[in-house]
């Protein structure tokens, strides 16, 4: 048996959605069981970056990449990911030509862009199973007939996806309950983010102390990713404004990528000017997987602050689970399942989503009491290695598999 991840991801050095795919290919690989990572294209052409092979393995994770390498234009980049997609298609009818037992598994399906694979999963009775971390249709900070279009086929997606699926592995409580109503949950995996220790220990410390020497001893708040509505990135702002009232030797940096005009990110600069946050904040912009390592680490509190909307509380935030891996304090906001895996002031720092004040008080009292924010911290670093282990986790998966084929 060979279990086929399907995702449209950037490989190898896209953002957190990277990373979990070749954990979840990698974790597959280390209990036992043949897996690959097929990647039909990207969501930019930093697919194939840094000259890498069409096929081979990346620190452990066997991959395909099935579209061209070509940097094409953005109004043509269509065409690359339509040859991805029938080169995907084409390889399941290969190697079941070759009698292959293969499982394959779609990482964030969308109806449109996976109807040739999901097509001939069909056709053939390969056995498939959509994995889910958001709902789409709830999605409601674009707006315009083509993000409109896109609403409707991922609400067509989700209604249709569990009838035709073998079975569904899903990220959140909400998502399992939801689908929940289409098809019976014993063919539903709940599986939370992935995490791996090993990925954290092997950082220099001399690169970690050159980082923190350019701040000059200041204390350093990171938010690390994207910039929409559902990340709460101006509860963030709004908070770091009443902070360096108390602390002013302090700084707020930024990483990560906005997309379109609807982000925060776009008018950034008027927002940290109006709140008197020039001197004490910095956007890094978009950094590598092993820059972001080295920032983290070198971070004195980590924020994963989302809004209290529908879409943020569907899914499950990627980066807290790397944040976990730093041992450093993280104030979260209460919001979808965080609640269900840690407790404040046990394992973490818990603030009410969509509230500034609340989320300034435990900015506060993290420095005013640095020594047990890390024992807290570190007992959020054991508690995450055993909820969210990515080899445990990918146990899980290969036996809720073998059961459904049983």
């Amino acid at each position: 048996m060979s279990i086929l991840l399907f995702a449209c991801i950037d490989f190898p050095n896209g953002p957190a959605t990277t990373a979990h795919c070749n954990l979840m290919v990698k974790g597959i690989c280390k209990n036992g069981v043949s897996s690959f990572l097929i990647i039909p294209f990207g969501t930019s052409n930093r697919v194939g970056q840094n000259h890498i092979m069409d096929k081979g393995h990346y620190y452990g994770v066997p991959y395909l990449i099935m579209s061209n390498k070509y940097d094409l234009h953005k109004s043509f980049r269509w065409i690359n990911n339509i040859n991805g997609m029938i080169k995907s298609a084409l390889l399941l009818y290969k190697r079941w030509r070759r009698h292959k037992q293969d499982i394959v598994i779609i990482y964030s399906t969308n109806l449109f862009r996976h109807f040739l694979i999901i097509c001939f999963c069909l056709l053939l009775k390969i056995p498939l199973y959509p994995w889910e971390v958001e709902k789409e249709s709830s999605n409601r900070e674009f707006k315009g007939i083509k993000f409109r279009f896109s609403l409707f086929i991922a609400h067509f997606t989700e209604i249709l996806l569990p009838k035709i699926a073998e079975g569904m592995i899903v990220i959140s409580s909400y998502l399992k309950d939801y689908y929940g109503k289409y098809i019976s949950k014993e063919r539903i995996i709940l599986s939370p983010i992935l995490v791996n220790p090993v990925d954290y220990q092997n950082i220099e410390h001399n690169n970690i102390d050159s980082f923190r020497k350019k701040y000059n001893g200041k204390k350093i708040i990171l938010y690390s990713g994207l910039f929409a509505e559902k990340d709460g990135i101006s509860y963030i702002l709004e908070a770091m404004n009443k902070f360096v009232n108390v602390f002013p030797d302090s700084i707020l940096l930024i990483t990560g990528k906005a997309s379109g005009k609807y982000y925060l990110l776009s008018n950034i600069d008027n927002v940290v000017d109006a709140l008197n946050l020039k001197n004490n904040f910095q956007y890094l912009g978009f950094v590598s997987r092993e820059e972001l390592k080295i920032i983290k680490n070198a971070a004195d509190l980590l924020l994963v602050c989302r809004s209290n909307s529908i879409y943020a509380n569907i899914g499950f935030p990627w980066k807290l689970g790397e944040y976990c891996m730093t041992a450093k304090p993280i104030i979260a906001t209460k919001v979808g399942d965080i609640e269900k895996y840690f407790k404040d002031k046990e394992n973490i720092f818990l603030a009410d989503s969509e509230d500034s004040i609340s989320i300034f008080l435990q900015m506060k009292y993290v420095f005013d009491n640095y020594p047990k924010a890390l024992e807290i911290a570190q007992k959020g670093y054991e508690k995450a290695c055993t909820v969210f282990n990515y080899q445990i986790e990918t146990k899980k998966i290969i036996n809720f598999v073998n059961k459904n084929l049983n």
